[in-house]
Formats: structure tokens, sequence, C-alpha cells
């Protein structure tokens, strides 16, 4: 009686619904199936063969029922219905209607949107810094603080220096304008660009001169031991001031510049010092020390540098006489035997490093295309060389190709050549058809370029001699190769997402595939739980509604693999493939689930075994095969489904589906599985192995009889002996 009147509470009160439901039974018939496999004879070759075996189909029929069960967003608990909120309620709150949490007494959230809430407990008045509102209308200090008058404060147990606060846990912190010393003992003061040199950070922002130094700009004065400087430098101070070429360079020292010394000199009792400079070696002579290490020699000479020789001064010529000649005084030249002045080359008004030699070379027959270099030695200009008969000849570097040297670097080309324009000692080949992505290698022949091939003419059927086209490595997929390595996808089709797949294309869908993924142009899959929607804007995916469930019945045989449905059953709808074998025990109005172990209906998979026998999922490398046995390595063929458009085959575990394509076709691979089996290659090598070590043994041992029996001259080998080979 309480039940009933719970009941009807429940049902005013819009916790439960009634529904109406059609529920699917089944009988099962016998039928004899038929079928062809793949297997290996006593020769070890693999042939077809035929067996057959007996199977159960399942007969569908529907009852109505009418149940009663909780409203959307409620689910049965102890007889009522309770509010469902996915995800479930956070801490310190509660379910208090469908997909909405409240929080509890004493707890507040700061987010307005109920599933996504965090309620946080409740403190009037607030807390104050550095401290925790934990549970309602208590506060608590976090790690490392301490209350003290009503605030939580930081704890430092090492006191802090001078100038400094604690202003964290174990942390103490200089005040403005101080900062720890290197070993954070002290707090010292800074001054923010630093002090110039001789000077010391006095307090923060003020430096100070150091004791026996004074600011440049009161070097004149008198010594400050202490002046507060800003951007000005501090000097050391020399009361009695340097000399020449020398500095203070401490207080009240001088120093002499480099390269020179300090010399004193005393003049009626009174020391005057002087820098003078310093040439560690003795200056040759016409010369004199005018500046450290460095001898100035006297007018009309010259300072000269020979290798493994003192420097010396040499005279100086107004004539260009350091040539064949040599200046033996200032402006006196002399020549060597075999070379003469030549007059009229240079006059004595013309800068010395414009003349010519004034000591030139004689040649008394001349030199075609060459310098007079030595007395009656010619040698030829640049792009020559001296031919058997004395004269200089044309040089071509290139060797002139295909045709003759007729000046340096210059040929003429044989018949069917002409000159390069960028290169005139090349003669390159002549093409009367112009080479299309291709080389003129020889007259009327041309070569392809790298990753070039000839084009095929397919008017003629033949190669075109005087064209090429690219080639692309790998092959373009869904895509045309329009320049070496470079596809152009096929109308339907982008590239790649992947940019190690940048030669395959994949399809596009202009129409917007959400939830989904585009197979092929203009062909949406939908996601597990999704099924396909159109509409005039886009293709869109929506979830598949929970009000559409089957129910299916057992269907068992002695080698099938049952599965067990428990939950509501997926429908994929797509445009590339409909599975209809998957949907044959669905109704139209609503579909649902009983505890009834049933297996999928068996389409042929004819069509993809025929094909192939290595079958991979999206993702994975490992090969599946397509048996009945319960291995992680076999996709069960009565819940597969054979889509030869697209070759692929549809898995079902009771929840979901798993679509695999083929990783290995049987028209091409040499050595591929059938049912189950494994190609027992390496059977084949370890019989060979052993036969031939049997061939062996046997030779050998027929050897050895051999061999005794013309040692012992015996016809008949007594056992032992043979025991003992």
């Amino acid at each position: 009686m309480i039940t009933a009147l719970l009941a009807w509470i429940g049902l005013v009160s819009g916790q439960w619904c009634v529904q109406r439901k059609y529920i699917t039974k089944s009988r099962m018939m016998a039928v004899t199936k038929r079928e062809t496999y793949w297997t290996y004879n006593w020769l070890n070759i693999q042939v077809q063969r035929t067996r057959y075996g007996s199977d159960f189909e399942p007969h569908y029929y529907t009852e109505p029922q009418i149940v009663k069960v909780c409203c959307s967003g409620y689910t049965e608990r102890n007889s009522t219905c309770v509010p469902i909120c996915i995800p479930a309620c956070p801490d310190n709150s509660h379910c208090s209607d469908p997909n909405r949490c409240s929080c509890n007494s004493g707890y507040s959230s700061t987010i307005s949107y109920e599933a996504t809430i965090v309620c946080k407990p409740i403190c009037d008045p607030e807390c104050p810094a550095y401290s925790t509102c934990t549970k309602p209308s208590e506060c608590e200090c976090n790690e490392g603080y301490r209350t003290r008058n009503n605030t939580c404060e930081p704890i430092c147990i090492t006191p802090c220096p001078n100038h400094a606060n604690c202003t964290a846990p174990q942390t103490c912190s200089c005040l403005p304008g101080y900062r720890l010393t290197a070993d954070g003992q002290e707090c010292a003061p800074v001054c923010k660009n630093g002090c110039p040199l001789n000077t010391y950070c006095q307090s923060p922002g003020l430096c100070a001169c150091r004791t026996g130094y004074t600011l440049k700009s009161t070097q004149t004065g008198g010594v400050e031991l202490t002046t507060e400087v800003s951007s000005e430098e501090c000097v050391p101070v020399c009361s009695d001031g340097c000399p020449a070429q020398s500095s203070c360079v401490a207080p009240e020292v001088c120093r002499c510049e480099e390269g020179y010394t300090m010399l004193t000199l005393g003049v009626e009792s009174t020391n005057i010092s002087t820098c003078v400079p310093v040439c560690e070696e003795h200056c040759p002579l016409h010369a004199s020390c005018m500046r450290p290490n460095e001898c100035e020699c006297a007018p009309g000479y010259e300072m000269s540098h020979l290798s493994q020789h003192r420097p010396y001064c040499q005279a100086q010529c107004q004539q260009n006489c350091s040539i064949n000649g040599k200046c033996v005084a200032p402006n006196v030249c002399e020549c060597f035997d075999g070379y003469e002045h030549v007059n009229g080359t240079h006059t004595n008004n013309e800068p010395t490093i414009s003349q010519q030699p004034y000591c030139q070379p004689k040649c008394t027959n001349g030199c075609l295309h060459g310098i007079c270099f030595a007395p009656e030695v010619c040698v030829c200009q640049p792009g020559y060389l001296m031919g058997a008969q004395g004269v200089c000849e044309p040089v071509c570097t290139k060797s002139c190709q295909h045709g003759r040297c007729i000046e340096p670097e210059i040929c003429a080309c044989d018949e069917g050549y002409r000159l390069s324009a960028a290169d005139y000692s090349k003669c390159e080949p002549i093409c009367t058809k112009a080479c299309i992505n291709a080389e003129c290698a020889a007259p009327g022949i041309c070569l392809c370029r790298d990753k070039y091939k000839p084009k095929h003419n397919a008017s003629s059927d033949a190669l075109s001699a005087h064209e090429c086209e690219p080639m692309c490595i790998p092959e373009c997929v869904h895509a045309d190769c329009v320049a070496p390595d470079q596809c152009r996808c096929h109308e339907g089709y982008v590239p790649h997402d992947n940019a190690t797949l940048a030669h395959m294309c994949q399809p596009h869908c202009e129409r917007s595939c959400k939830q989904g993924k585009c197979i092929a142009p203009g062909s949406c899959l939908c996601e597990e739980g999704f099924e396909l929607e159109s509409t005039a804007e886009m293709d869109e995916c929506v979830p598949i509604t929970t009000s559409r469930t089957t129910t299916e019945t057992p269907f068992t045989t002695p080698e099938t693999t049952t599965i067990n449905i428990q939950t509501t059953t997926s429908l994929i709808t797509s445009t590339a493939y409909i599975v209809d074998w998957f949907t044959k025990s669905l109704t139209a109005e609503s579909l649902t689930t009983t505890n009834e172990e049933t297996p999928v209906p068996q389409d042929s998979l004819a069509g993809c075994t025929e094909v192939c026998y290595c079958w991979k999922k999206e993702g994975s490398d490992l090969c599946f095969e397509i048996c009945g046995l319960d291995n992680d390595t076999c996709i069960d063929a009565k819940f597969s489904h054979c889509n030869e458009a697209d070759k692929q085959i549809a898995y079902t575990d009771g929840e979901a589906i798993t679509t695999f394509t083929c990783g290995l076709n049987r028209t091409t691979s040499i050595h591929y599985r059938a049912d189950g089996n494994e190609e027992p290659l390496w059977l084949l090598i370890a019989g060979s192995i052993f036969i031939a070590i049997m061939l062996m043994a046997i030779v050998y041992l027929c050897v050895r009889i051999y061999q005794t029996r013309h040692e012992t001259g015996a016809h008949d080998i007594p056992l032992r002996l043979l025991m003992k080979l």
C-alpha cells in the first residue's frame, strides 16, 4: 500500500514516467555452410580446400510491453527516483536537481554555472592577508605565519640584520636603498648606477671619494678626504704636480707613460724630474731616438727593415731606382749591369710612387704580347704562353672543347656548337628544339635535369626526346606531380595534415563535417555515438538519442563466440558505407537491449579476404587476420562486415565499431597467412639445413669406411669399428 502510494506520488511529481517498449525475441534455425580455406600439403605447397559445417541463424519477432521507468534526468535508487548530476557534484555540494549542484550550508560558489561550481567556506568578516578560510567562519594563518593583533605576520627564527625586516617566512629583506652582502650577514647601501673608480657607496644613492682622492673638478684646490660624488671622477692628488709625459697614478705618486723613463737632474741643489723616451735597441747611423722604441732618420734618409738584419737609414732618391738599381746617396741613383735609364719614361715632378723603374732591362728584338722581364729575356703577358717558335700564343684554360683558342679565354666553336653567353671560353651544343626541363648535352640531344624524366607522348605512345617531366618520390596519391617532389592534389582533395605525408592528399568536404571525419570528397563519417544529419548549410554528426535501443537474444553455436550487450548500442551512419547488417534487429521508433547474449549477424567477407590478409587499425602497425580463433591478433568473422567499395572491415565488440584497413595486399605481397596459420618459411629453411647436414654426415661416413677398408684390406668391417667411426 505504501509502495503504491509512493509510486503515485512519484508519477505526480514528474520523477516517474510510463514507457512502451518492444521486446525482440528470436528462435534459432539450423543451416549448412560451405567454406574455402588455404593449407599446406605434405610437399609443403599451399593449396585451397573446401570444408562444410552447420550453423544457426536467428528468426526475430517482437512483443510490446508497458513499464514504469524514471523520467529523464533521474535514476532509480532504493525504489526512489533521485536526480542525476553528470559529472558528479564537487566537495561540499549536493545534487539538488538533474545536472544541477547546490552548495551545502555555510559554503558558496563564485561560479554561477551549476555544473562546474566550486563550493568554498564562507568567513564573515573576510580573513586577513596570508590566511585562508578553512571552515565556515574560521580563518587559519598560512604555513610560516603567526597570528598577532588579528593579522598574520611572517616568522623569522634568525633575527634580521640592521636596515632589514622579516617580509616572508625565514626571509629577511633589506630596506629600500640597501641589499644583502655576499655573506648575507649585513645590509649595505646601494648606489643604483654604481660608484666610479676610487669611490665607495657612502649611503643609498650617494658615492664619496676615498682618502687621497678628490673630484676632478676640484683638483686645483685643496685635498678633500670624502667628497660627495654624483657622476664625476675621483682622481689621485699629487701636490707638487707631475712632469710632461707622466700622470698622477696614486696619491703623491707620479708615473711616466709607457715607453718613457723618469730622469732626475740636479740644478742648484734642486732636483728636476723629466720623462724621456726609451729605445731598447741603439738607433742606427744617421738616426736618433725621438719616441719610445722609434728611431728617426736624418733628412734625406729613410728607415729600412730587411729580414735578418737590423734596421738602418737608407738614402732616398727622387728617381725610382729601387728596382734594377740602388740609391747610393740622396737623389743619386746607379743602375745594375744589363739595365739602363730610358729617357722620357717619367719626370722628376711626378711622385715617386707613380714613376716607372728608373732602370729598365733591354731586349734587342722586342717582345710581342709580352714584356721584357730581364736583359734579352721576354715574358708573355697574362693569357699567353711561349710557343715552340719563340712567339707568345693565346691560352684557353678550359681547353676549348669542341673549338679552338683564338684569344685568351676566347674560343672559336666547331660546327654544331656556339659560344656560351656566360663564358666565351666554352662551346655549348645547339639543339634545334628547345629543351624543356633539360640541358642540351650534344647537338640535337637533350639530357633531363635531376629529378626529371623524359615525358611520355600520349599521341605517339613514345617518350619525347626534348621535353622532360618532373618525378615525385614517393609517388603522389590522389595528386599530380607538378615539380620534383611536389604534388598537386586532385579536385576534391587537399594536402595531408601530416608534413611527412606531403605526397598524399586527403579528401575534403566543402560542407562542414562537425563531430565526424571526411573519408572521401563530400563524404562524412561520424564518430562513435553520433549519426549524420544533413541540413542546407552543413553535414553535422549529432548524438544518438538514448531512446533508440535494441534487444537481441542469445546466438550460440559450437564454434561461435558470443558477446554480452548490456548498454545502448550506438549506430554509425556514413555516406561512404552503410552497415546494414548491424541494424537488422532495430525498430524505427524505439530500440532497447536485454541481458541476452547475441552475436552480430554475419555478412559475407569473401570480397575482403580474397584481396588482403593483413588488416590494421588506424594509428597501429599490428597485423590482424580474419579467423574464428580466440586470439588477440584475430578479427572474429562472425562480428565483422566487409565494405568492398573502400576495402575496409567494420568490427563490433558489442559497445563500439572498429574500422580495419588493408595493410598487405595478396596480389602484391610475396608472403602472407590464411585462416590463422603462419607461413612456415622458417620450417622450410630449418628442414633444408637439416637435410644438408645429414647428407654431409653420410658422405663423411662413406669416405671413412672406404679409407678403413683400404688400410686394413678387409672387405667386412666389424661392428665395434663402425661404432668407433
